[in-house]
């Protein structure tokens, strides 16, 4: 299986390649999404026969995985139930840009006035990813909407704003 991954810069690109295989378990179940979200599949017991980068250049690294195993097994993953519209509560996924250091949301329909309390995680393209602090800016918060401020730029595609607005 080769894989295709962008970094932050070309010193990021030479230590993943150089330390990427020793922080990967010998033997754990391997699982592959598509890029949609809605299917995926299961070598359970994988083990990791070799790893190999077979091209970087600047930031951008491909990696060749080889894996032993038995079968893959594969699943529809259905869509998640809709989380009903409510005066008190809203949430919603915004999705980040390359580069963003802050993001705008405006709730579909605007609360009575601002809401007291704003929950933030970040969805990361994978779990090697970089995190970074999430912050109120409180001088945009109005019963319309926030704006999250992040503690870093958003260094790659992927990045998900997930959040929480209650009154």
């Amino acid at each position: 299986m080769r894989v295709d991954k962008q970094l932050g810069s070309e010193a990021a690109a030479i230590s993943f390649c150089a330390l990427h295989f020793g922080q990967l378990p010998m033997q754990g179940d391997l699982v592959l999404n598509d890029d949609a979200g809605t299917m995926q599949v299961r070598l359970a017991a994988a083990v990791i026969d070799s790893i190999r980068p077979f091209d970087y250049l600047g930031a951008y690294a491909g990696i060749e995985y080889t894996f032993r195993g038995g079968l893959f097994v594969g699943e529809e993953i259905p869509d998640p139930p809709a989380i009903p519209a409510s005066d008190t509560v809203k949430v919603g996924d915004v999705n980040l840009s390359i580069g963003d250091a802050s993001k705008a949301v405006v709730f579909d329909t605007a609360f009575a006035s601002p809401p007291r309390c704003i929950a933030f995680t970040l969805g990361k393209p994978n779990a090697g990813a970089d995190g970074f602090r999430i912050d109120l800016d409180e001088s945009a918060l109005t019963a319309a909407g926030f704006t999250a401020v992040f503690g870093a730029n958003v260094p790659a595609a992927g990045y998900v704003l997930r959040w929480q607005a209650t009154l």
